[in-house]
């Protein structure tokens, strides 16, 4: 058996069945039938619900659980001011800008396009464009690739967080496992 909807919003105006099925908006199977849909497709299973993923209660440890809770109590009692970002930072996020940045300085602009331009490469591509460009302009002061990062944060407002990791994207050290 199939459930019959009709889908309007409040300001969509009353129409008889006739205007139903003539409408685009209406879901009708323009065969004489408003707005029949099949069943809906099963609920997929969230995220982490493959059961090979899954942990038997059974197999878990003690020290699981504890490790467990010690992640937890970090994510609870997470502050800002406990966190690895610099005073500077955190007063930024704290108090953000609401005027558009001034990039008007023709360096700062030119570092900015080539830090884009060069983001899949190495550091090293970056400071190979600023050497050559430098060459042949010596009398400008574009930034370093440390500069314009410091910059790009400091606009942006968007800090890097970085924290080493297993290889195979296994683990994160940082918490309990940070040593």
């Amino acid at each position: 058996m199939s459930t019959c909807f009709i889908v309007y919003n409040a300001n969509t105006p009353q129409l008889d069945l006739e205007d139903k099925l003539n409408d685009p908006r209406s879901l009708a199977d323009h065969n004489g039938h408003p707005d029949i849909l099949p069943d809906p497709d099963p609920i997929p299973p969230a995220l982490g619900a493959d059961p090979e993923l899954e942990v038997d209660p059974d197999d878990a440890t003690l020290a699981d659980v504890k490790i467990a809770l010690e992640f937890i109590n970090l994510v609870r009692n997470a502050t800002l001011e406990g966190s690895d970002l610099d005073p500077d930072m955190i007063d930024q996020l704290k108090n953000p800008k609401l005027d558009p940045p001034d990039i008007s300085d023709p360096d700062l602009l030119f570092a900015l396009q080539v830090f884009i331009a060069t983001t899949n490469a190495s550091e090293e591509v970056y400071t190979n464009v600023i050497d050559a460009f430098l060459e042949r302009c010596p009398d400008t002061q574009p930034l370093s690739h440390n500069q314009i990062k410091r910059r790009i944060s400091h606009i942006t407002g968007i800090s890097p967080l970085v924290h080493d990791m297993c290889i195979n994207s296994c683990m994160g050290y940082t918490g309990p496992f940070a040593e």
